[in-house]
C-alpha cells in the first residue's frame, strides 16, 4: 500500500504521513532534551555548573525562530519531505559534534540543532494541513505533537542508563543513529509527499514578517500566541531544568532523574491525546486551553518546592501533571491558530503561533537559569514561569467569556 492510499483511513485520518511526521518531532525532540537531560553528568566535564543549561537552551532557539520565519518557501520549494530530511541530518549532526566533550563543541551543537528542528513544524504542517479533514484537525495535530513527550521519554529512559555503562559521549553517538536513519526511510515517502511542491519556486518570495503582520491582524491569533509565549516557556522550564532541579535538591540519582523525566513526558503524551480529542468533542478549544493554562501555572507553584523530604512517589505524580498540563496544550493550540488564520492562511497561522512559542523557549529558560543562580533557589523561578502561564489562561478564558455574552445579547 502506497502512502497515497494509505491516507484516507480510520474517519480520513492521513496515517501514513502522521506517522512519518509524528516520527520525525519524535527524533528532533530527543535530540533538544539530550543535553538538558544529561547537563548533570556533563557539568563537571565542561567546567560550567548544570543550571547553566538555559542559556545552551536559549541559544537553540534564538536560532530555531530565525530559520522559521524564512523557512516557510524553502518548504515550499523542496517539499515537506525532503525538508524533514534535513531536519533529521542536522539533529544527528547536532549530537556528533556535542560527543566531543569540548564546551565549544557543545555551543556549536545549540546552532545546528537550531536549524534543524526550526524545520519540523513548518515541514509537517505543510504535509498535513492539505490532508487533514477539518473535523479531524484538532487530532491529527495533537497525535503529531505527541512526538515531543515521546522524544522527551526516549531521552530521559535511554540516556542515562547509556550514559551510565558507556559514558555521555559515547550516548550521544548511539542516540544519533536514529534521526540519520529516519532521515533515509522518508525518502521512501517523498515521491507522493512532495508531489506537489515547486520546484523552481524561489526560496525567498514573500515578506519574511508577514507571519508577523497576519498575528497582528487577528486579535484572537494574537492572544492565543501571547498565551502561547507563556505556555510554551513554561513547558521548556520543566524539560530543561528537571534533571539538575531533582539531582540537586531533591536527592534524585542521574537515573531515578531520568524516569522523572519519562513520566514528565508521559503526561505530556497523554494531554496530547485526550486534550486534542475532548477539543475536536466538546468544540471549545479556546476554554481548553485557559483552562490549562491556569491548570500548569498551578501545578508549576507545587513544582517549586520539591526538596529531599519528599516521597518520590508524589514527586512523580506532580510531574505528569506538570507534563499533562504544560505538554498537553499544542496540539489543539497549533490546530486552533490554523482555523483562525482564516481559509487560506491555515499554514501561516500555525507558523505565527510557532514563533511565538520560539520566543517563550527563548526568554523562558534564560531568565529561569538567571533567577536560580541569583536565589540560589528554583521555588522563585518556577514562580515567575508559572505567573506568565496563569496570565495567558486567565487571558483567552476571559476573552472566551466576553464573546459568549455578546452572542447572548445578540
Amino acid at each position: 500500500m502506497g502512502a497515497a492510499s494509505a491516507e484516507i483511513m480510520g474517519e480520513g485520518l492521513p496515517v501514513a504521513p502522521v506517522a512519518a511526521m509524528t516520527l520525525v518531532q519524535a527524533f528532533g525532540t530527543m535530540t533538544v532534551f539530550a543535553i538538558p537531560v544529561m547537563a548533570p553528568e556533563m557539568a563537571p566535564d565542561l567546567g560550567v555548573p548544570p543550571d547553566r543549561v538555559g542559556l545552551w537552551t536559549s541559544m537553540l532557539y534564538v536560532i530555531a525562530t530565525t530559520v522559521a520565519i524564512f523557512c516557510p518557501d524553502a518548504v515550499v520549494r523542496y517539499g515537506g519531505v525532503r525538508i524533514s530530511q534535513a531536519a533529521m541530518v542536522s539533529c544527528a549532526g547536532a549530537l556528533g559534534i556535542a560527543s566531543s566533550g569540548t564546551l565549544p563543541m557543545v555551543v556549536a551543537s545549540a546552532v545546528l540543532l537550531g536549524l534543524g528542528y526550526a524545520l519540523v513544524i513548518p515541514a509537517a504542517s505543510h504535509i498535513l494541513i492539505r490532508r487533514t479533514p477539518p473535523r479531524l484537525r484538532n487530532r491529527v495535530f495533537s497525535i503529531r505533537q505527541a512526538g515531543v513527550p515521546i522524544g522527551g521519554m526516549a531521552a530521559g529512559a535511554l540516556l542515562p542508563p547509556l550514559a551510565v555503562a558507556q559514558g555521555w559521549r559515547a550516548a550521544f553517538l548511539l542516540l544519533a543513529v536514529a534521526p540519520f536513519v529516519m532521515a533515509l526511510m522518508l525518502q521512501l515517502l517523498r515521491r507522493d509527499l512532495d508531489a506537489d511542491r515547486e520546484a523552481t519556486a524561489p526560496l525567498i518570495r514573500r515578506n519574511p514578517l508577514g507571519q508577523l503582520t497576519l498575528l497582528w491582524s487577528r486579535p484572537a491569533l494574537r492572544r492565543l500566541a501571547g498565551a502561547g509565549f507563556f505556555f510554551a516557556g513554561l513547558e521548556l522550564c520543566f524539560g530543561s531544568f528537571l534533571s539538575s532541579y531533582l539531582t540537586t535538591r531533591a536527592g534524585f540519582d542521574l537515573v531515578l532523574a531520568g524516569i522523572a523525566i519519562a513520566v514528565f513526558q508521559a503526561g505530556g503524551l497523554t494531554g496530547r491525546l485526550l486534550f486534542g480529542w475532548l477539543a475536536d468533542l466538546l468544540r471549545a478549544p479556546q476554554r481548553m486551553l485557559g483552562g490549562l493554562g491556569i491548570s500548569m501555572g498551578a501545578v508549576a507553584v507545587v513544582a517549586g518546592f520539591f526538596a529531599t523530604g519528599w516521597p518520590t512517589s508524589l514527586i512523580l505524580i506532580v510531574c505528569f501533571f506538570a507534563g499533562l498540563t504544560s505538554g498537553g496544550w499544542t496540539g489543539v493550540g497549533i490546530a486552533e491558530a490554523a482555523r483562525l488564520a482564516g481559509p487560506g492562511l491555515a499554514a501561516a497561522g500555525a507558523s505565527s503561533l510557532t514563533v511565538a512559542m520560539f520566543g517563550g523557549v527563548i526568554v523562558a529558560p534564560s531568565l529561569f537559569s538567571l533567577i536560580v543562580s541569583i536565589t540560589d533557589s528554583y521555588t522563585p523561578a518556577y514562580a515567575a514561569a508559572a505567573f506568565g502561564a496563569l496570565g495567558g489562561g486567565a487571558v483567552l478564558l476571559a476573552a472566551r467569556r466576553s464573546r459568549t455574552e455578546a452572542e447572548r445579547t445578540t
